[in-house]
């Protein structure tokens, strides 16, 4: 696959991919702003709150966690982790 971002199947497919993350992370719970992605967040156990900040850009240049999630290779879609005092 040239362009996998462009797969239809990998909008799906990233809430699955980013929950697992975050579990990975021993994180159940996060700040997000996009309103259709913390639903699908939901579907995976990861609630919304918490002293964690999930975002699509970088908000700050330091401080955060990059998440990125890749198919075959390839990144499809970065998020950034940062932790809220």
């Amino acid at each position: 696959m040239n362009e996998p971002s462009k797969h239809f199947a990998i909008n799906y497919n990233i809430a699955k991919e980013l929950a697992h993350e975050l579990k990975a992370r021993d994180i159940h719970k996060v700040i997000i702003k996009d309103d259709k992605m913390a639903l699908r967040l939901k579907f995976y156990n990861i609630e919304r709150g918490s002293a964690y900040k999930l975002m699509n850009q970088k908000e700050i240049e330091e401080g955060f966690e990059q998440i990125n999630i890749v198919y075959y290779g390839k990144t499809v879609r970065t998020f950034y982790l940062y932790r809220i005092n």
